[in-house]
């Protein structure tokens, strides 16, 4: 269990630089390499839906929705958006979305 103080240290770790420096990471890349995140937020983030990133990485579909809902309570809707919001930040940044 981390504690307040890790966790702000660690979304500072992830904040700092200048607007145009952070819009030029991809989103996933800005929270740190834990098992399959970046993985699940990367694919979020290309279109696919919670059923197609569970096939990807092997765990259940509900298994992927929690862990993305832990996500954004730890680092924001700005970082990982829920899906309403997914498809506007997908056009902003052009990371296409899945066929």
């Amino acid at each position: 269990m981390t504690s307040s103080t890790e966790t702000n240290a660690q979304l500072t770790l992830f904040t700092v630089g200048t607007d145009s420096t952070r819009s030029a990471i991809p989103p996933w890349e800005r929270i740190p390499v834990h098992r399959w995140d970046r993985e699940a937020l990367q694919r979020w983030y290309e279109g696919y839906s919670s059923p197609e990133i569970s096939k990807k990485i092997g765990y259940a579909p509900k298994t992927v929705l929690n862990r993305l809902c832990i996500l954004r309570q730890m680092y924001g809707t700005d970082l990982v958006p829920k899906n309403p919001q997914r498809w506007k930040r997908i056009r902003e940044i052009g990371t296409g979305g899945c066929a």
